[in-house]
């Protein structure tokens, strides 16, 4: 095994305890090189964090507040996603997901896109349904695609049509389906 791969198992057999004292957060981490306690001047947020159940019900419950605001700016276009278009994104992805590609629970689904305005609705649509996010990174080559997408396991991998020649190469080697996100979703209303 490669020196880099154990440190990267090593990092992710970190265990970490978070507790809350009154002003301050404490982090305790058990790691590789012994226990780690780093403290916050900041005011805890766990009891804001504990009324929500997922991360994905917090977003909701903070966009759902504010859907008339400007989400993102895309800097290229300067298109403009208030929340309110970005719920309605992460439902329609979210439904397709589970009716078109049997998404559920613990299913993984690969990203393959730039950051892009499109993106929060397909990460936001797939925790939604309680999925696994893989992301991959745009400067992969088409071969490392689709060995991260066979060790995932992945259900299926979601792209745009810039990354479309990529996309296709590694859903084809890898037998996953694709979804381009930026065409019209089957099964989604026109």
């Amino acid at each position: 095994m490669s020196s880099a791969l154990q440190q990267r198992l090593s990092l992710a057999a970190l265990r970490t305890i978070t507790t809350s004292s009154g002003k301050y957060v404490n982090v305790e981490v058990d790691g590789p090189t012994g226990r780690r306690i780093y403290k916050s001047s900041q005011k805890s947020v766990m009891k804001d964090v504990a009324e929500h159940r997922t991360f994905h019900e917090c977003f909701i419950g903070a966009a759902s507040q504010h859907t008339s605001d400007v989400a993102f700016i895309d800097a290229t276009t300067e298109e403009k996603v208030t929340y309110g278009h970005l719920l309605q994104d992460i439902d329609r992805f979210a439904a397709v997901l589970y009716h078109k590609y049997n998404i559920r629970k613990g299913s993984v689904v690969a990203i393959l896109s730039p950051n892009t305005t499109l993106y929060a609705s397909i990460f936001q649509s797939i925790i939604r349904l309680g999925g696994v996010v893989t992301t991959m990174n745009p400067t992969m080559t088409a071969d490392e695609c689709a060995k991260q997408l066979q060790l995932s396991a992945a259900s299926v991998l979601i792209s745009i049509s810039p990354m479309a020649p990529l996309a296709e190469k590694a859903a084809m080697d890898s037998k996953v389906p694709l979804l381009m996100a930026d065409k019209r979703l089957p099964g989604a209303p026109p």
